[in-house]
This record gives structure tokens, sequence and C-alpha cells, in this order.
């Protein structure tokens, strides 16, 4: 092992029993500590080092694996505090004795030292010669010349991204902090107060790294369960001859998808098309003025939602309704909020495409609106697409949904009555 990445949790010395008795307890901690990768379980009683392995949940020790590691240790679990989940704070708090018992013994004192952690160390080594409360002070101001100790830090989908592991003089506590955080706690979809591990593990090259992931996992919570059913029933097939046997569901909305909806979405390059809605014109969807055509809260929540992706839902600042959702899950609902909706408002929304039924398309922009959490499409073009779709005011129209050849998200709007062969 390099002189690098030498363990030296404190300063030992062999000529006093005390130290060698301290020595022994730092060197079980981090035996503990160390975590083997899982092991098929086998049949005789399993070990406490197997029985950590089997709680070593499946996406750690893939994660761990693909980076180099042989080994990982569970640091601990956590409930996210509005802070952790915050936009201004931008930290992940650790508490003074997880650093102290699960994180400091397997650091090197070059890292206690870049991560302001060497005072508590100092600390320690004056507990063992008797000498406490002395030579602080010239150590803790070098550690607030810093910004921490650079780690890798991964969420259990498998993305990584710098941050810096630095403590607090006040509270004596430590965080992770940086540029990425936001993005981080976004990604890993943290809820006010849901429950996530974190396990730590070198990787190969010798970096420091954590991963950070909920215990429930939120992609496939009761509430996804109940979307991924949702989305089999949207998505439908494409119009089909008729059968003479009883017509199944899926059956039945093929029989109800517009011929010209069908020849559409085939000529984009979709496979299925899901219905939206059905809706009356409003005087403001034919306005020149407004130039917005309104989607319901609930049809966006119920209709459009469950197909979209997270960088797409933060898009269509609908990701504070998503987030919303997961606090549901933990009885938080109405938390967490405000720092999501302040960001929404600094952009105009995900640009989707849109086409009538006679195949014209225009970029739109599909947005929430903050107050009446309804949500919109927009833009320049919308003047030209209302004009050329002949939307009246007081008419029906029906909006289906596809995703084209290239992924994107996309919507067909068409009078249900087609004005051109109308009386």
């Amino acid at each position: 092992m390099s002189a690098a990445h030498t363990l030296r949790p404190f300063y030992f010395s062999p000529l006093t029993a005390a130290v060698g008795r301290e020595n022994m307890k730092t060197l079980d901690l981090i035996s503990k500590l160390y975590a083997p990768l899982p092991l098929p379980k086998q049949p005789t009683p399993a070990t406490s080092d197997e029985k950590m392995a089997e709680d070593m949940p499946e996406w750690v020790g893939k994660l761990s694996m693909e980076k180099g590691a042989s080994f990982a240790w569970k640091v601990m679990e956590k409930e996210i505090y509005a802070s952790d989940a915050s936009d201004q704070q931008n930290r992940f708090l650790i508490r003074k004795h997880i650093i102290d018992d699960r994180i400091m013994p397997a650091m090197t004192e070059d890292e206690l030292f870049a991560a302001n952690l060497i005072s508590t160390a100092a600390s320690n080594r004056r507990r063992l010669y008797g000498r406490e409360g002395e030579g602080e002070a010239g150590e803790r101001k070098q550690g607030r010349e810093h910004g921490g100790l650079e780690v890798k830090v991964y969420n259990r989908n498998g993305w990584g991204c710098s941050l810096y592991l630095t403590r607090w003089d006040a509270s004596r506590a430590s965080v992770l902090k940086g540029g990425k955080y936001r993005e981080f706690h976004r990604r890993s979809h943290f809820a006010i107060g849901g429950l996530v591990e974190m396990w730590a593990f070198r990787d190969g090259d010798g970096k420091l790294c954590f991963a950070i992931g909920n215990k429930v996992d939120l992609e496939i919570s009761l509430e996804n369960m109940k979307t991924l059913d949702l989305i089999s029933k949207l998505y439908a097939p494409l119009p089909l001859p008729k059968q003479p046997s009883p017509a199944t569901s899926d059956e039945k909305i093929a029989e109800d998808m517009p011929e010209w909806v069908g020849k559409l979405i085939m000529e984009k390059g979709a496979s299925f098309a899901w219905k939206v809605m059905e809706k009356e014109i409003y005087a403001s969807d034919a306005s020149d003025q407004q130039n917005r055509f309104l989607i319901r809260k609930h049809i966006i929540d119920d209709r459009i939602m469950p197909a979209m992706t997270e960088d797409e839902l933060l898009a269509a600042n609908l990701i504070s309704t998503a987030a919303s959702n997961r606090c549901r899950l933990y009885g938080r609902e109405g938390e967490g909020e405000a720092g999501e909706r302040k960001q929404g408002r600094e952009h105009g929304g995900l640009e989707v495409k849109v086409y009538n039924r006679n195949g014209w398309g225009c970029s739109l922009y599909l947005t929430r609106w903050d107050a009446s959490r309804a949500s919109v499409l927009k833009g320049g073009k919308y003047r030209e697409f209302h004009r050329r779709s002949h939307f009246a005011i007081g008419g029906l129209v029906e909006m289906w949904a596809f995703r084209d050849g290239d992924g994107k998200l996309c919507f067909v709007i068409g009078n249900k009555v087609d004005l051109e062969i109308s009386l």
C-alpha cells in the first residue's frame, strides 16, 4: 500500500500500553467498517461480515465493483432535512459522531487535514497523552483556508460528481458541498422526511467515494407502480381491423383513435399513442393576445406527467408537483417546494412538437403556471397554430400524445367535428 493511502487515523506510539490499547480499538473499528461485497448466501450460519454483506444493497455492491473497489462500509442512515434538499443551502449534513466513528478511521492524515478534521484528530492525540485542550487554534485557523477534501459521490443510479467534504468549526458537524450538489440531490430524488443510506468505499485509484441513495426506491415506489399501470393503459396500439370477437380494452382504444391521428403518428415514426383529453375551446385558447392553450392540472398529472422523464418534468416546471407526490409518500405533503418552484420560473418550458389534424406542426413550450398549477402550451408559433387548426370558441377538440422516432414528446390537437367538412 502506498504511503499516500496508508491508514493513519491518529498518531500512535508503541511506548505506552494505553496507546497500544487505543490502536487495537481503532484497528478493530476499521475491520468492522470494511464489509466485503455481497456473496451467495451459505447454508451455514452467517458470520458478522457475511451479515453485513447481505445487508449491502445490490446497487451499492454493483457500483463499488464498477469503480474498482474491493470492499465498502455502511456510514449511516439518515432522514433528509429541508436543508439537504434546498437549492439555497446546497449541502448534505453529516453529524459529528458519524464523521468520528464511521469516516475518519479510514482517512489518511492528508485527507483529515484537507477536510478540516485535523483538529479533531489532534484532540484525540492530546487525549491519549493527557494534553487535552492544547494546540487547536493554529490548526482550526488553517482549516478555514480551504474548501474541503474533494471526494466522489454517487447516487443509486450510478450518476456521480465531485463534492467537497469539510467540517464546520462551530457545530463540529461536517458537510458534503459543491457546485454540483444541487444537481446531485435532484437526480437522487431527495424528499424531505425521506430516509437515505450512505456507504463509503475507495475506488481503483484509492479516492474516497460515497454512495447515497433512498432507502425506499422512488423509482419503483407504490406511487410509480400506479404510474406504470397508467402508462400501460395510456399506450394504445395503432388501429387494427375490427375482429368478430368481443373487443379487448386495447382494441377499444385503438378503435377510438381517429384515422388521421394513426396516420400522423406513423409518419412521425411512433409505434403507439395515447389520448390525453377532449376539451372545449375557451376564448383564451383562440385569442391572439393570450397566445396559449390551457391544460388543466388533473390532465397534466394523470395523462402527461407519467410518461415524462425527470429532465422533462424539470424543464416543464412540473418537478415541484413530482416532489409533492414524493412528499406524500412520506406524509410530508406541501413541504420542500419553494426552491424548486423558484427554479421553474427561470425557464420558458419544455420544447415539444404540436401538430394539427392536417399534419402541420410547430415547436411550442409546455410549462406550468405557479398560481393555478394548470399548464399551457405557448410560444411564438401558437397564433399560427390555432388559426391553421380553425379553433372556434365553444368547439370541441381532442388531444393525443406520442413520442416520435427521435423520442421527442409530441402532441396532436384537432377538432372533434372537422370544420372543413362541417355544415
